[in-house]
């Protein structure tokens, strides 16, 4: 395994279709899958009053995943910080947008885990600042089946 600097990783971020947000609850780590985009400076998704809701409201520490696999291996980028709310704020909008435009395909909106439009009685929005981004690739010379963490 390799490591891949800021702007690279920035890149699988940007390309990326789906991410993985981990989180700590009172049961323990928890991992699932969210539609994303980049607002300024900030990664943004949405969670509705769940599992993760709970524990981003109990301890905002999260860690972000996503991967890009290609016929020559795969890389992924890691987003770690606090996650912050922002339903209400000026930047609940642009994230809502953001998020109907990365996704958007025929007219409808296709966020992960529901077939409508977000709105502010199902969901948050969540903000975790691009601080922290690391990311490392399986090399050169491997297969695009090469898992992570199997070499």
């Amino acid at each position: 395994m390799d490591e891949i600097d800021r702007d690279t990783a920035l890149g699988v971020i940007e390309r990326g279709e789906v991410a993985h947000v981990a989180v700590i609850d009172a049961d323990g780590p928890y991992v699932s899958p969210v539609s994303y985009a980049i607002v300024g400076d900030h990664l943004v998704f949405v969670t509705r009053r769940g599992r993760r809701f709970l524990a981003l409201r109990h301890d905002p520490r999260v860690c972000i995943e996503v991967t890009e696999t290609s016929d020559v291996g795969w890389r992924s980028a890691l987003v770690e910080g606090e996650a912050r709310f922002v339903t209400g704020e000026a930047m609940h909008t642009e994230a809502i947008q953001s998020l109907l435009h990365k996704y958007q395909d025929g007219g409808e909106a296709t966020l992960l885990g529901t077939s409508r439009s977000p709105g502010p009685d199902l969901t948050e929005v969540v903000a975790v600042p691009l601080d922290r981004v690391t990311g490392r690739s399986s090399g050169e010379g491997t297969h695009r089946r090469t898992r992570p963490g199997r070499l």
